[in-house]
């Protein structure tokens, strides 16, 4: 069926795919510390406090922790906040998505970094990735910052933080 050059799995032209097991959910209002490296080598879990949508009951919000519903392709997106508070000139923000486990025991499956420079600065960085998972994978979001004890994913009027996820069928 339609689309040429044998696809496979794209959609040909006038079709349309249906989004299911969707949530969203974000920090409203709530900031987090961020410890340096030194302290916490593998990252921090980020927290999200309030679920906007959560068809499925897919993502536990007092656990952080997306679980699969069902077998298919996954569409996530992330985007985090950070605000540099420490006093520190240079920082490195990367936030990453891990599946099935903590960093060192899970798969690393995106990641982002960039390099802050400023002091009092502020940066925000986003991942998008598309996932082939099983039913029971796990995807939880961690944030690593080197050099700097006093940086935080934060909430507000200008930097908002969410995590947002969904199933193509």
């Amino acid at each position: 069926g339609g689309g040429g050059g044998g696809g496979g799995g794209a959609l040909a032209a006038g079709s349309s795919a249906t989004i299911v097991n969707y949530f969203k959910v974000n920090k409203n209002g709530v900031d987090q510390n961020q410890p340096d490296i030194g302290v916490s080598p593998d990252g921090v879990l980020v927290t999200f406090s309030t679920a906007e949508f959560n068809n499925g009951s897919v993502f536990n919000v007092a656990t952080g922790i997306w679980t699969c519903p069902a077998t298919g392709i996954y569409y996530f997106g992330l985007h985090l906040g950070y605000d540099n508070t420490g006093g520190l000139s240079r920082v490195t923000l990367s936030p990453r998505l891990y599946k099935n486990g903590i960093p060192g025991v899970g798969t690393m499956v995106a990641r982002t970094e960039v390099e802050q420079s400023g002091v009092d600065s502020g940066a925000a960085l986003s991942i998008d990735t598309l996932l082939s998972l099983t039913v029971g994978d796990t995807i939880q979001v961690f944030s690593l910052a080197a050099l700097n004890g006093n940086t935080s994913i934060i909430e507000g009027p200008i930097m908002n933080s969410w995590f947002f996820g969904f199933r193509l069928a």
